[in-house]
């Protein structure tokens, strides 16, 4: 499930639901499926900031940084704000919420976008 947030700047939240297969070995979720989900936040986020018709962004560079264990019970949230977004490149905020609203994740993921042929 995914739909906009509400404020200035475009943004959008994800909702997944936490599979056991999520889980690393002490038990919290996987640092690997965190920054997935948080790069495709970020990528949603930013070719549907653009206007009514979507663009294709790629990621060249993404920065995690992991603030505490991400419980895997229910659904995951993930959240991407877009920083700045222009003809070029976007730079998109994503966080990956616990169930208790706190964030497990921050992330700050730099996009290009891809010319269409």
């Amino acid at each position: 499930m995914t739909g906009p947030c509400t404020g200035r700047r475009a943004c959008l939240w994800m909702r997944r639901h936490a599979d056991p297969g999520m889980r690393n070995v002490l038990g919290t979720l996987h640092g690997g499926v965190s920054l997935a989900f948080s790069e495709l936040a970020a990528r949603r986020a930013a070719e549907f900031s653009g206007g009514s018709s979507p663009e294709k962004f790629l990621p060249s560079s993404i920065r995690m940084s992991y603030l505490r264990p991400g419980i895997v019970e229910g659904h995951l949230r993930v959240t991407a704000d877009v920083i700045h977004r222009s003809r070029t490149i976007a730079t998109v905020e994503t966080r990956v919420l616990n169930p208790d609203g706190k964030a497990a994740t921050l992330g700050l993921v730099t996009l290009h976008r891809v010319e269409q042929a």
